[in-house]
């Protein structure tokens, strides 16, 4: 039976102590099994809140849904990247005004920020933290408590 990281599911090969991804250090205990999915720890809504602050969909790779955090990554950066053409039409428009003009003020700073694309960017990212929050919270298992499991013993 093959071996995977409980952290990050990256296959190990036999008598591996340490994931050669993530570094997580393989408990001496395990002989071979993972525990089931709903067996791991779930992480903080915090925490995944935080990176995916940091980048579009990395709450939701951390979550252990890689695909759809990957979706939301490169669907947030391609309105980014088409939001940023635009945005260079009028930067050099801008940069051109204030040359002929010869002036250090730069006019058309206000124009940045409208257009689809700047609104498909702001509107997806914030999406992305809704779509977090709700496979958080209805669609990932939670792991029993000992004391639930106690209570459900007797």
């Amino acid at each position: 039976m093959a071996k995977f990281c409980p952290e990050c599911a990256h296959p190990l090969t036999e008598g591996t102590r340490e994931c050669p991804s993530c570094h997580y250090v393989l408990p001496e205990a395990l002989s071979g099994e993972n525990p089931p999915e709903g067996d791991r720890k779930k992480p903080s809504i915090l925490s995944l809140t935080f990176s995916n602050l940091l980048c579009p969909g990395l709450g939701m790779w951390k979550l252990g849904r890689k695909f759809r955090g990957f979706l939301a990554f490169a669907i947030v950066m391609a309105a980014l990247v088409f939001w940023m053409q635009d945005a260079t039409k009028e930067i050099i428009q801008a940069l051109n005004k204030a040359q002929h003009a010869k002036s250090i003020h730069i006019p058309g700073g206000e124009k940045l920020a409208k257009g689809f694309w700047y609104e498909a960017t702001i509107y997806l990212y914030i999406l992305s933290f809704i779509d977090l929050w709700i496979v958080y919270y209805w669609f990932t298992p939670v792991k029993p408590s000992g004391d639930d499991k106690k209570k459900k013993e007797q």
